[in-house]
């Protein structure tokens, strides 16, 4: 069972752009959703985020899809059980 810790909308006050999210507490950890519209280098960017976090607040995986001008992102970032980080299934050093 989830439950809701806190949302939130705000706006950036350097460029035009918006992000609003939830953090959510669960029996194995905490949660961040949100969306995040905003300008980068001129272009129209949107990104959809998830981060995963154990009861200690340690990342233990993300996933960011979007939209920058026309190019799609997606991103997935997990942490395995030895401390190494995969960014789209790859083995980061």
């Amino acid at each position: 069972m989830t439950a809701m810790t806190a949302s939130i909308l705000w706006h950036r006050l350097d460029v035009e752009g918006h992000d609003a999210c939830l953090l959510s507490q669960n029996d194995g950890g905490h949660s961040l959703k949100g969306q995040a519209i905003f300008i980068q280098d001129g272009k129209p960017c949107c990104l959809a985020y998830e981060v995963n976090c154990d009861a200690g607040w340690h990342t233990r995986a993300a996933l960011i899809e979007g939209f920058l001008g026309t190019r799609q992102l997606h991103y997935a970032i997990e942490r395995d059980s030895n401390g190494q980080w995969m960014l789209n299934g790859e083995v980061q050093q």
